[in-house]
This record gives structure tokens, sequence and C-alpha cells, in this order.
């Protein structure tokens, strides 16, 4: 059974995804930032096979370097969905 490890500070939308994850048959753990994560890694036995939050981390870095080339937003965060291009940055 595959293991993901929910970093979210928002309790509400973390806990909801655990839920929902859960019903589909994953084990999930909870941290509520990014230290009590690396905390977990260190003391815990299982490894999670996935990380909630790899994505937002790593889409958020790659924001930052291409807004720093030209000052343009080439992707969009959708709340409660996730990520597009800018469709008016061309």
């Amino acid at each position: 059974m595959s293991t993901i490890l929910i970093v979210d500070d928002d309790v509400y939308i973390g806990d909801m995804l655990a839920e929902i994850l859960t019903e589909e048959g994953y084990r999930t753990a909870r941290a509520y930032s990014g230290t009590e994560a690396l905390l977990l890694d260190r003391i815990s036995e299982d490894t999670p096979d996935c990380t909630e939050s790899s994505l937002k981390v790593h889409v958020s870095n790659l924001r930052r370097k291409l807004k720093a080339v030209d000052g343009n937003d080439y992707i969009e965060a959708v709340w409660g969905i996730g990520f597009k291009l800018n469709e008016e940055i061309r």
C-alpha cells in the first residue's frame, strides 16, 4: 500500500485530502509545516512514496525563475485545481 505524506498548513484542506486519499485506499501521514515533515522523515520508519507538497514547491520555484527572466508569470495557480499556463502571454 502506498503512503502519501500531506504537508499543508491549512488544517481543513490537508485533512480533507487525507480523507479522500484514505477512502481511495492510500495510507496517509500529515505534517502541518516543512519543518514537521522533515522531523517525520527522520523519526519515521516508513518512508512516504509521495509528498503532496512536492509539486507546489517545484512549480513555485519554476514560476520564480521564469518571472526573473522577463517579469511575466507564465504559470498561473488555479485555486482548487492546480496550475495552468497563462494564455495571455505568448
